[in-house]
């Protein structure tokens, strides 16, 4: 009986914490840094399922590189020198400061100007823009922004508790946990972002450019203050 009761305690306490760690993955996606670099690529691929790819991508990647950390700290008992968060908090930095530059030069590529031509005796006025239609889709950069990401910032902190488990199936599934809540997560935020440039008809365009615009702009400034430190 004590068996049975002391099994069934051990099962809730997976659940409680494989819970948490879902969570914890949904609070982290939302970081400000995930957002902006998510922000900047939403820009580039229109359409709301090509955005939703864009963040789950993101949140594969990243659950990509927990999962291989966490599996070296388990099965090796490696423990990761202290200042390697950091390292990769730097890099991040840089990364979103690329990611800036890469949208306002492509905003500057594709820049709005007006056509005017006569159709019937009459003059139009056509807002274009040399956007291509078919745009090519990075599918590897968001994935690759995810794996940066899995091992900076509060990411780190996931490993150091999978250090503290014995059963490494425990601290696969706290990964896998943690991984679906932050893919889950920003394809919802990438879906949210994407809406008005997919739904927002005649004003697509130059919400478009204003979004492009506005992301490449933060995530260089972001990027700046966290290879700074102010961040």
């Amino acid at each position: 009986m004590r068996a049975e009761v002391r099994a069934t305690m051990l099962d809730m306490t997976l659940i409680i914490a494989l819970s948490a760690a879902f969570v914890l993955g949904v609070e982290h996606a939302f970081e400000p840094d995930h957002v902006v670099a998510v922000s900047t690529i939403v820009a580039q691929s229109r359409g709301l399922v090509k955005s939703i790819v864009t963040g789950s991508l993101w949140g594969l990647g990243h659950t990509v590189a927990l999962l291989i950390a966490g599996i070296i700290v388990i099965l090796l008992r490696v423990q990761f020198p202290t200042g390697i968060s950091t390292v990769f908090e730097t890099i991040v930095g840089f990364m979103l400061v690329i990611l800036g530059i890469w949208a306002i030069i492509n905003v500057r590529k594709n820049r709005l100007h007006f056509h005017v031509h006569a159709h019937d005796g009459k003059t139009h006025v056509h807002l274009h823009s040399h956007r291509e239609t078919e745009s090519h889709d990075h599918k590897h950069l968001p994935f690759s922004v995810g794996v940066v990401h899995g091992l900076a910032g509060s990411g780190a902190l996931v490993i150091l508790v999978m250090s503290t488990m014995v059963d490494i199936r425990q601290g696969l599934f706290f990964i896998i946990a943690f991984g679906g809540g932050s893919i889950l997560a920003m394809s919802m935020i990438s879906s949210a972002l994407s809406l008005p440039l997919t739904f927002g008809g005649k004003l697509s365009t130059w919400l478009g450019t204003l979004f492009s615009t506005g992301a490449g702009i933060l995530s260089l400034i972001l990027g700046i203050l966290v290879v700074f430190r102010f961040f």
